[in-house]
């Protein structure tokens, strides 16, 4: 009887033994999974970070990410009809108006117009819009290398979609809600990185694939004394208007100052009323 209960304390005893650490063993296992999905991420970030040095150094000039910006100011004959020149010379280079302003006082009417236009068509789209001027006033041009930050971007989109992968293997392993809830975190936070990422390539992309011509020019108004009908009649009727209301504005102020003649007419009687008690 006595070996009996020793044999099941012993069955016992090895039961809870194993289970344990088969219990420790499934979480080495999650635990080892976490790290291994981490380190696979930083690896492969460390290896493409260092491929990204040696291709940036080999990039050619035409395999550069360039954004290229141009300005030009100029006076034009007849606006309207360098509007319309500059339209059909967009449409020659596949370019288009992003935005447009247009002003007019007595003196010019001008045009402020931002214009995109392909990488490769920039150089002579500018040539062309050069001879719709009279009178070239000022021209300029900026090239922004924006390689690294390209590189870049795609680089952490990369490591982003490999620990994406990894965190969706460790989704397939989970065991409980815990770990669903927790991976399924990291897994969120790993695709709105991928997402922002993926926006910010597109708008740089954007940037470079169509260059940026900003353009101010205008025509001069002829001056308004030269008008038909500005006569000697006309100048003398407006020297009387304006006469007439500079007179007018006079007497309102003189009308306006009446307390300042009041106190001054009795302070005179006052002072006169003095005099003559003393005398």
């Amino acid at each position: 009887m006595r070996l009996m209960r020793n044999v099941l304390l012993a069955t016992l005893w090895i039961s809870l033994s194993a289970l344990g650490c088969s219990t420790n063993e499934s979480n080495s296992l999650n635990t080892a999974a976490y790290e291994m999905a981490d380190m696979d991420a930083a690896s492969v970030k460390s290896s493409q970070e260092a491929s990204n040095g040696d291709i940036q150094n080999n990039v050619t000039l035409d395999e550069r990410q360039l954004i290229k910006r141009g300005n030009m100011s100029f006076r034009v004959k007849n606006i309207q009809t360098a509007y319309q020149s500059l339209l059909s010379i967009l449409k020659q280079h596949q370019a288009y108006i992003s935005s447009e302003q247009e002003y007019t006082d007595d003196y010019r009417i001008s045009f402020q117009i931002e214009i995109r236009v392909p990488k490769d068509q920039f150089d002579s789209l500018s040539q062309q819009i050069v001879l719709i001027a009279d009178r070239l006033e000022s021209r300029s041009m900026n090239v922004e290398d924006v390689t690294e930050q390209y590189l870049d971007l795609k680089t952490n989109i990369e490591n982003k979609k490999v620990l994406e992968q990894r965190y969706e293997e460790l989704l397939k392993q989970a065991k409980n809600i815990n770990e669903i809830l927790e991976i399924e975190r990291s897994l969120n936070a790993v695709r709105t990185d991928i997402d922002n990422f993926t926006k910010q390539l597109d708008y740089l992309s954007k940037q470079v694939q169509y260059s940026t011509i900003q353009l101010n020019f205008y025509e001069e108004l002829p001056y308004k004394g030269s008008q038909k009908g500005d006569n000697l009649l006309d100048n003398i009727k407006e020297a009387l208007d304006t006469g007439w209301f500079v007179f007018t504005r006079f007497m309102l102020v003189l009308i306006g100052l009446w307390p300042f003649y009041l106190v001054g007419g009795l302070i005179f009687l006052l002072v006169r009323k003095l005099r003559k008690k003393k005398a």
